[in-house]
């Protein structure tokens, strides 16, 4: 696609076995659409439970396989999601009424979900397809929400004991960056795999609820029932939701030794202190060695008893 790159897509719908050895479509779309991304040099159906798990609710899951090298896939992968949406409206408009695709997908609610740099596109497409109206991103490499597009339901994923993309240094200033509209979930003992009872379902939730107007699953996508569980300490739980705030464990936010509402002002006088002290001790030090060099200085100079050869 982008760059004249192939990518290989493959599609997950709605449908149901019959006595011909062929899939058939659920007559009762369209439904809306999920891209899924994969991590960098992962192909798409290594995911497949999770695509079919999705698809078995009334999506259209297209997964795609990114071909770009790694130096580029950060940059050109998020682009090619409303090219993928153009496929599927192509498929779906141009084939003919027995074409089992026809019809199917609803190519203006989407919703895009990812791993890893598969997250990071999912959440930069956000700015490029208008049609995206929500996404979640499962331990992204992204840190910035400058590529993020304000007024998209964002549910972002980050493991403490990720080494590959460190809260730290990914998901946590991402996450500080976006002013509303975000639900940030960090797993205690989570690395950079995925667990198939968390992710795959939390952002089933997150399309039933803003593709699919489902009000049944909000308590846990973003109430009490899921700040019940971070409270449990399953995991921590941060959210910004019409402007206010929400943090299960704000403790592990603060630097040990400083109040989390401290400005720095208390360490600067402390160095201060230190400064002062330390001056003081050097200016005694000082006069007390001229004073004693000046009552027991000799009459005459003594010669220095190191070998010239040793000083």
């Amino acid at each position: 696609m982008t760059s004249g790159i192939p990518v290989d897509v493959v599609i997950y719908y709605p449908g149901y076995d019959r006595w011909l050895d062929k899939y058939y479509r659920d007559q009762a779309g369209p439904f809306e659409v999920i891209i899924f991304s994969p991590g960098f040099g992962t192909p798409a159906d290594a995911y497949e439970v999770y695509l079919n798990y999705w698809a078995s609710w009334g999506v259209v899951v297209a997964g795609v396989s990114w071909q770009y090298e790694s130096d580029r896939a950060n940059d050109v992968a998020y682009k090619d999601h409303g090219k993928v949406l153009g496929l599927l409206s192509q498929m779906a408009t141009e084939g003919s009424l027995l074409d089992p695709f026809n019809g199917i997908p609803d190519t203006d609610h989407v919703g895009a979900v990812g791993h890893s740099r598969g997250g990071r596109a999912a959440f930069m497409a956000t700015s490029q397809e208008g049609r995206i109206l929500c996404a979640s991103a499962w331990m992204p490499t992204l840190n910035d929400s400058l590529a993020v597009s304000e007024g998209t339901s964002l549910q972002l994923f980050g493991g403490d004991v990720d080494e590959i993309a460190p809260p730290d240094e990914w998901q946590d200033p991402l996450y500080r960056s976006i002013d509303d509209g975000i639900v940030y979930i960090e797993v205690f003992g989570g690395d950079h795999g995925t667990d198939r009872d968390l992710h795959p379902v939390m952002a089933l939730d997150l399309f039933m609820f803003h593709l699919k107007g489902d009000r049944s699953v909000e308590s846990g996508l973003q109430g009490d029932e899921l700040k019940g569980r971070a409270e449990a300490g399953e995991f921590r739980l941060r959210m910004k939701m019409g402007g206010e705030e929400y943090d299960s464990h704000p403790e592990l936010s603060e630097v040990p030794g400083e109040s989390p509402s401290s400005d720095g002002s208390s360490g600067s006088l402390i160095a201060f202190g230190l400064v002062v002290v330390l001056g003081i001790a050097v200016v005694a030090f000082l006069f007390l060695n001229n004073k004693y060099r000046w009552v027991f200085k000799p009459k005459r100079d003594v010669p220095d008893p190191t070998p010239e050869k040793d000083r």
